[in-house]
């Protein structure tokens, strides 16, 4: 079954009282390499996004739960990334990130 990267976060933000609470992704043999080249077609550095997650958590961190999912179904960094370009309520994320950050475009 299929689910849309804004089915996920909206669905695990009505789980959880708060946004700060939100499940933590686990570490267990998670390739951050996988995370940092999702970010690359994006445009942002990973540390960018740390940064921003650190700072906002919420939908940010709902965002690296996801990323996480779809690395443990086997997709590609690419097909991730053109997910999130997809979502205009994640891109307006994306955007902040790069904003805050200086980041290229």
């Amino acid at each position: 079954m299929r689910i849309s990267l804004l089915a996920f976060i909206f669905s695990t933000i009505k789980k959880h009282k708060s946004y700060k609470t939100a499940i933590k992704t686990p570490l267990m043999s998670y390739d951050l390499e996988f995370e940092k080249q999702v970010f690359n077609y994006l445009f942002i550095t990973q540390g960018s996004f740390n940064d921003y997650v650190n700072t906002n958590g919420g939908v940010a961190q709902l965002l690296r739960n996801w990323i996480f999912e779809a690395f443990k179904s086997g997709k590609t960094p690419y097909e991730v990334a053109r997910v999130i370009q997809n979502s205009p309520h994640i891109l307006e994320h994306i955007e902040k990130i790069k904003k805050e950050n200086n980041n290229p475009k």
